[in-house]
C-alpha cells in the first residue's frame, strides 16, 4: 500500500508521525524575492562568505548566468572578475555536466555551495 504523496516524495512517516515535508526553499519566497531556487543559494552562500571575511569580500558581487564559456573544450562552472569583485555562476554545467545523481535538495544545495566557494577562492587568490 502506498502512502499518500509518497509519488512525489512529499510525504514521510518518521518515527511513527506522519507529515508532509516541505521544500527547502518555499515556492511563496521564490515568488517574492523573484529569484531562483540556485540564484538563493548562491546569494546565501555569498552572504556567508562576506560574513566570513568582511574586510576581504566588502565589494563582493554576484551573478547567475545560464551558460558558461567553453575554453579548452571544457564548459566552465564559473569565472571571477577581481576589478570588479564580481563572480559569475554558471547554472547549467552546474545543474548538468558536473553532478550525477541529485538525492535530495540538500545535497543539491551543497553541491551548488561547492562552485560558490571555488569561485570566491580564486577571486582571493
Amino acid at each position: 500500500m502506498q502512502t499518500p504523496g509518497s509519488e512525489r516524495g512529499t510525504f514521510r512517516n518518521r518515527r511513527g508521525k506522519d507529515r508532509y515535508r516541505a521544500p527547502l526553499v518555499s515556492e511563496r519566497i521564490q515568488r517574492a524575492t523573484g529569484m531562483t531556487y540556485f540564484e538563493q543559494i548562491v546569494a546565501s552562500t555569498c552572504d556567508y562568505m562576506r560574513g566570513t571575511w568582511p574586510t576581504e569580500l566588502k565589494e563582493l558581487h554576484w551573478v547567475v548566468e545560464d551558460d558558461g564559456p567553453i575554453v579548452d573544450d571544457e564548459v566552465k562552472r564559473y569565472s571571477v572578475n577581481r576589478e570588479t569583485m564580481t563572480i559569475t555562476i554558471y547554472r547549467r554545467p552546474i545543474e548538468r555536466f558536473t553532478h550525477n545523481h541529485r538525492t535530495d535538495s540538500h545535497d543539491e544545495r551543497m553541491h551548488i555551495e561547492h562552485f560558490v566557494f571555488h569561485a570566491v577562492e580564486d577571486l582571493m587568490n
